[in-house]
């Protein structure tokens, strides 16, 4: 959110560290803004990739092992629904800091509420009237997908990604200047997901 921030400012290049060397002019380099948002989106593609053979494939294996033997099927099928719709959530978690940085903070925030208010009284639901961790696990995915469009609808229709779909992209990449950062936020903030929404699924299986 910090580089995307900085550019829509009229930062004309990126650094590594620090704002000294930055160039600030009056009128925003839309290329690099392209570019910068093109970087951010790859680089969460590629964390995704990673963390579908940890999360997915891994998360298999383990809640099937700890599952009690007439509930391995059922389990099986719940952590493919639910580990999927976590990858899904992290290749769009960019969104959130993109859309902090070109200034819709209130958006991003709506989003994020809406889809864990869709989340808790869907699975509040299903623990009153039909307690199935399949279901906690649909009920998951359909709140990843409400959130992820509110984000797209809000990332969509901000002024600056409209200027940059009439511009040419910037060649040379951004990815020096903001991999470290951005992976590790991926990485911090899909942690923190795990933490939090894992647990209503581990409780339905105990």
């Amino acid at each position: 959110s910090r580089n995307v921030s900085y550019v829509i400012s009229g930062a004309q290049n990126l650094v590594k560290r620090g704002i000294d060397d930055i160039i600030i002019k009056d009128v925003i380099s839309y290329p690099l803004l392209s570019r910068l948002l093109f970087d951010i989106k790859r680089i969460y593609l590629y964390l995704s990739l990673i963390a579908f053979f940890i999360i997915v494939i891994g998360g298999l294996w383990y809640f099937y092992y700890i599952s009690p033997l007439d509930m391995k099927t059922e389990v099986a099928y719940s952590w493919l629904l639910f580990s999927s719709a976590l990858i899904i959530n992290l290749i769009y978690l960019y969104y959130i800091p993109v859309l902090t940085g070109l200034g819709e903070i209130e958006s991003s925030y709506k989003a994020n509420v809406l889809g864990r208010i869709i989340w808790f009284f869907l699975s509040l639901l299903v623990f009153i009237f039909s307690p199935s961790i399949l279901l906690l696990s649909l009920s998951f995915v359909f709140s990843v997908f409400t959130n992820r469009y509110l984000c797209y609808f809000f990332y969509i229709r901000n002024s600056h990604v409209k200027a940059i779909n009439k511009t040419e992209m910037e060649k040379k990449s951004t990815v020096p200047f903001i991999g470290h950062n951005a992976a590790k936020l991926g990485v911090v903030s899909l942690g923190s997901f795990l933490i939090n929404r894992s647990t209503t699924l581990i409780v339905g299986i105990v």
